[in-house]
C-alpha cells in the first residue's frame, strides 16, 4: 500500500457526534509502508537545483525545512526491491497502456530508485507547506475544537500523516482563509489523493490562463470565480 494512502482527506463523513472530533476520527496509520511506483513513461529530466524546484511550484519553503520532511518520510517508507506491472496487471492491460507509451517492462533498479524519489519528495514537499492543527488554529485566532468543526465542515482542507492531521498552508491569506476556498472544496469529488488536490491548488494551471497560466489558488487570491475552478475541479481523478 502506498504511502500516500495515508494521506487520506479527512471528509464530512467523518461528522463531529457524540463529541467525536475530526481528529479521533482518523484511524492510527502504520509505521512503515511500502512504496509501489506509479507507471510513467520514461523520459529524461532536466538537473535543477532543490531550491528553484520548490520556487517553481509556488512553494515558501527553504531546502533545509524541505530536507527535515524527506527525512520524516523516508523513515516510514520503505523502497520496494521489485516492481513489475507483470504481478498486478493482466496482459490486455499491459497492451492497452504500452500502446498509450508507457514502458511496462519490469522496472530496474535505477528506475525504482528514481519512482520512489519521486513520490516521497513530493510527500515531503506537501509535508513542509502545511500546518500542525495547533499552529492553523492560531494563525487563524481560533481554538483547535473550532478548526476541526472547520475541517469537518469542509471548509478547510486536511491529510492525515502518521497519527496527525496536517492542514496544508496554500488556505491562508493574511490571518485568514483564501475567500472563496470553501466553495470549490465543496466541488471536489470524495476519494481525491491528497497529494493529487494539493498540486492542482498550487502549480499553475493552463485552462485558466494560456499565455500565462495561474495556480486555482491565485484564481481565488486574484478574484477569480470560483465556479470556473469547480467546472474543473469535476475532472479530477478519484483513486
Amino acid at each position: 500500500m502506498s504511502p500516500q494512502r495515508d494521506l487520506d482527506l479527512v471528509r464530512d463523513a467523518n461528522r463531529r457526534g457524540g463529541g467525536a472530533s475530526a481528529a479521533a476520527a482518523a484511524e492510527t496509520a502504520s509505521h512503515r509502508r511500502v512504496y509501489t511506483p506509479t507507471l510513467v513513461a520514461r523520459r529524461p529530466q532536466e538537473r535543477r537545483r532543490v531550491s528553484s524546484v520548490l520556487r517553481s511550484a509556488g512553494l515558501e519553503i527553504g531546502e533545509a525545512e524541505f530536507a527535515e520532511a524527506l527525512a520524516q518520510v523516508l523513515m516510514v517508507t520503505q523502497r520496494p526491491d521489485s516492481v513489475d506491472p507483470a504481478t498486478y496487471l493482466d496482459q490486455d492491460q499491459i497492451d492497452l497502456l504500452e500502446s498509450a507509451g508507457l514502458d511496462m517492462r519490469p522496472l530496474g533498479p535505477q528506475e525504482i530508485d528514481r519512482q520512489f524519489a519521486a513520490a516521497t519528495s513530493g510527500q515531503a514537499a506537501l509535508l513542509a507547506a502545511s500546518l500542525t492543527v495547533k499552529e492553523a488554529a492560531q494563525l487563524l485566532n481560533v481554538d483547535s475544537e473550532a478548526l476541526l468543526r472547520q475541517i469537518d465542515e469542509r471548509e478547510l482542507l486536511a491529510f492525515r500523516w502518521q497519527e496527525d492531521l496536517r492542514v496544508p498552508d496554500f488556505q491562508f491569506e493574511d490571518g485568514g482563509v483564501v475567500e472563496g476556498l470553501a466553495d470549490v472544496f465543496r466541488c471536489i469529488p470524495q476519494g481525491v489523493e491528497p497529494l493529487t488536490l494539493w498540486r492542482w491548488f498550487v502549480e499553475p494551471n493552463d485552462a485558466l490562463d494560456e499565455i500565462d497560466p495561474i495556480s486555482p489558488v491565485d484564481w481565488l487570491r486574484s478574484g477569480g470565480d470560483e465556479s470556473r475552478l469547480c467546472d474543473l475541479a469535476a475532472t479530477l481523478l478519484v483513486v
